[in-house]
């Protein structure tokens, strides 16, 4: 099917007719556009579950996940993890995002006197906790990372 005029409005209309995300149909009056597939999501930020005797270290901390685009998003920063089971046990995400293998990503802890590299992992049933190998610093525990969603 090739379109006569190469103008703008002509291109446009092959573009929209041809999307893999969507229906469009029109009649001499009337265009509709019906989703088929939705590729752009967004669940905004969400606070992580957390466990039992963990607290944030000051009233800017926070723990949350974002699916975005079929991306997770993980941000955490100003964790106290020190009155948690073993003193190193984050929470759990929502089990429809969690990976489907277990990460492990580099993480860091604060302290007034030193930065510290900790290990973060995150099990494919969603629990997340810390290693804590040479690090006695574990009220401030702060992270970033992303994986995708299959």
């Amino acid at each position: 099917d090739r379109l006569r005029s190469r103008g703008l409005g002509d291109v446009y209309k092959r573009q929209v007719n041809e999307m893999a995300i969507a229906k469009f149909t029109t009649t001499t009056t009337t265009a509709t556009a019906t989703v088929q597939q939705n590729l752009m999501f967004d669940t905004g930020w969400q606070n992580i579950s957390l466990v039992t005797g963990n607290s944030f270290v000051a009233s800017d901390s926070f723990a949350q996940f974002r699916l975005l685009n079929n991306v997770v998003h993980v941000r955490i920063k100003g964790l106290n993890v020190s009155k948690s089971q073993n003193g190193n046990q984050v929470g759990t995400l929502t089990p429809l995002f969690s990976p489907d293998v277990s990460l492990y990503v580099a993480a860091h802890t604060y302290s007034s006197s030193a930065v510290n590299i900790v290990g973060f992992n995150v099990r494919r049933d969603g629990f997340m906790y810390v290693d804590f190998t040479g690090s006695n610093t574990r009220t401030n525990v702060n992270a970033n990372f992303t994986y995708p969603l299959n």
